[in-house]
């Protein structure tokens, strides 16, 4: 059933729309609240009153903590009885099956039946609870529509809250997920990824944040969203380079800027298979394919036989064939790489996640890259007989550019 039309958050209400809390109202306020004026320095607070007001706020921090430690007793028998609930369950079904009753004949799961539980203490803003919310909605028999209500009404309780919860990034992860238009769609799901990153003190929940609205902008080809996106990817690769985002957004902006066809990399130095150093700037005067590439990613494999036929049909040209090599496990990598007969060099990584993939912002494999004779990128990602016609142009503009340095 396709989604129902949804009117702006600053248009909704709890009574006239289907949000279930004011939060998501409050997201859409929070810009437009007036900047309060600067006020003169308040006048020195008696010893009495900063006695009773220190008190006041002691009495006020011992309730808040006693009704988090009874919230959090509360999830947990909670969770006790659905796991037990669970194992029954579990016990039907296998029942069920072995006699052949239709599946529509089957009970519902135990999480339907224990949402309004959770659900009550979610409005409590119990965090273990709206997070649970989170992954059982999809088992409740509501309409897409309503399902996305009721994620939404989550969503902003959690990053409105509990920003600084450690498993915040996974939160950030499902809005991603959740931009679609089958889901809360891409307005909403900025919005909240925005006021979760703004937040957060915890810098790893910001930096999941970020890549979450990065990835859902990147799609977008709106001046804002291309700005925004520009904006949001630089922030990751500057302030967050030592998560596994702003690497990646490091990458990205690298790729941007030193690899498009026409653009020279700077030089790289990388240990082989065999442990010898060498670096990119050894391979000026010879047409370069590097391959990032591993055995655990089959269309690499594949592509084995044809990078063997180019290295031996260019074995007396100004060429050179190198693999980024990116699995696990070098001595298995070895193994393998004998009984495939790769003969060429491989620069090892020791995983997608090695420095040279990371800074080179390598997301697909294999990623190929073409170089002419003086370290300019001139074709990426090229196969088959692309690839072998890309190496035939450029040798044979190397073979003119060294006779005519000969006259």
């Amino acid at each position: 059933m396709p989604n129902e039309p949804q009117a702006p958050l600053e248009q909704r209400s709890q009574s006239g729309g289907a949000l279930r809390s004011p939060w998501l109202l409050v997201l859409a306020a929070l810009a437009a609240l007036p900047l309060r004026a600067q006020e003169p320095a308040p006048a020195p607070t008696p010893p009495a009153v900063r006695a009773e007001r220190d008190a006041a706020q002691a009495r006020l921090a011992a309730a808040k903590a006693e009704r988090e430690a009874r919230l959090k007793a509360e999830f947990e028998a909670a969770t006790v009885e659905l796991r037990a609930a669970v194992v029954r369950y579990a016990a039907e079904l296998q029942r069920l099956q072995e006699a052949r009753v239709p599946r529509e004949q089957w009970p519902p799961h135990p999480n339907a039946q224990h949402y309004a539980r959770f659900e009550a203490l979610a409005r409590e803003d119990q965090p273990d609870a709206l997070r649970w919310c989170l992954g059982a909605i999809g088992q409740l028999a509501t309409t897409p529509a309503e399902a996305a209500e009721r994620k939404a009404d989550v969503y902003a309780r959690l990053v409105v809250v509990h920003p600084d919860q450690p498993w915040m990034p996974e939160v950030a992860r499902w809005l991603q997920s959740d931009a679609s238009p089958g889901g809360l769609g891409f307005e909403r799901a900025n919005l909240l990824l925005a006021t979760l990153s703004d937040a957060t003190t915890v810098k790893a929940n910001r930096a999941a944040a970020l890549a979450a609205r990065a990835a859902i902008l990147a799609p977008r080809l709106d001046p804002d969203s291309r700005a925004e996106h520009a904006r949001v990817v630089r922030e990751l690769a500057e302030k967050h380079s030592d998560t596994p985002a702003g690497a990646s957004a490091k990458g990205a902006l690298f790729q941007a800027e030193h690899l498009a066809p026409g653009r020279t990399p700077p030089d790289v130095e990388a240990v082989d298979t065999e442990g010898r150093r060498f670096r990119l700037s050894d391979y000026r005067g010879k047409v370069l394919v590097l391959d990032f590439w591993g055995f655990w990613c089959g269309p690499c494999v594949r592509s084995l036989p044809d990078l063997a036929q180019l290295a031996a049909r260019h074995a007396g040209d100004p060429f050179a064939l190198v693999g980024v090599a990116t699995d696990d496990d070098l001595a298995t990598f070895r193994e393998r790489a004998r009984e495939a007969q790769v003969s060429w060099r491989n620069a090892w990584a020791g995983g997608t996640r090695g420095e040279w993939p990371v800074s080179w912002g390598v997301q697909r494999y294999p990623t190929i890259y073409v170089f002419d004779a003086q370290g300019t990128v001139r074709f990426v990602d090229v196969r088959g007989e692309e690839l072998a016609r890309a190496v035939r142009t450029l040798i044979e503009e190397q073979r003119a550019r060294e006779a005519r340095s000969a006259r």
